[in-house]
């Protein structure tokens, strides 16, 4: 039986996570209009771009572990668009 886990395992997964609070803070600042208009946007470009390495970084990982067990480039593809596809066909 696997348990849920709280904590990210890597740097990138808490990168991850920090992007995304640091992009709903800006936005509810943002909204609010507490401290104008810059702070919070330059708050939300930072966490979008935070969020953005560390998905580049993930898709690395993954394209480098599918490497080292054998799959090129062309195989992880056609992996990832089955995995979508059967997903769209479960959740439409």
């Amino acid at each position: 039986m696997q348990q849920a886990r709280f904590m990210p395992r890597s740097v990138a997964g808490l990168a991850s996570i920090v992007g995304y609070l640091v992009v709903i803070a800006a936005f509810v600042v943002l909204i609010n209009q507490d401290f104008g208009w810059l702070w919070p946007s330059v708050a939300l470009a930072a966490g979008v771009s935070l969020t953005w390495i560390a998905s580049a970084a993930v898709q690395r990982k993954f394209e480098r572990e599918a490497s080292a067990a054998g799959f090129n480039t062309a195989e992880v593809r056609a992996i990832e668009d089955e995995a979508e596809r059967l997903n769209d066909e479960e959740y439409p």
